[in-house]
């Protein structure tokens, strides 16, 4: 028990599977997304409000500002494309034995974002690389 709620873990060995790839995934999007606003360094001097931006995103997203069950079915659906909502709500959702038919689903979504993410990381890169104007270079 966990605040007096019964506690209950998916025993699908499918949904579990399907949720640690999940997380395994959204572990490297979110490692390259941040590494994007990195590379941004070499053309703004304060990526700040970047970051904070990304935070506000991925805490509305991710529904731990305001539940996605709250939230109208057409900007749900609409969600479901962002590879935010993979990452963190998906996961546990199939973990707790909810949403078995959008695992796979959301593998795909997070294969193709992780893909584009590491195209446009390596292209930016090599873009803003050698536009770079420091001090000392």
């Amino acid at each position: 028990m966990l605040f007096r709620i019964p506690l209950t873990l998916s025993s699908n060995p499918y949904d579990i599977v399907i949720a640690a790839v999940l997380v395994l995934l959204g572990l490297a999007f979110m490692s390259q997304f941040n590494n994007f606003l990195e590379i941004l360094a070499f053309k703004f001097n304060d990526v700040n409000l970047f970051l904070m931006i990304k935070n506000d995103i991925l805490s509305f997203i991710s529904g731990s500002l305001i539940p996605l069950a709250l939230l109208p079915a057409w900007l749900l659906s609409g969600l479901r494309w962002l590879p935010f909502y993979h990452v963190l709500y998906l996961p546990s959702m199939l973990m707790i034995g909810r949403n078995h038919e959008e695992g796979l689903f959301g593998l795909g979504v997070l294969v193709v974002w992780n893909l584009v993410f590491l195209i446009m990381n390596n292209r930016v890169y090599n873009w803003l690389r050698v536009r770079y104007d420091g001090v000392g270079i």
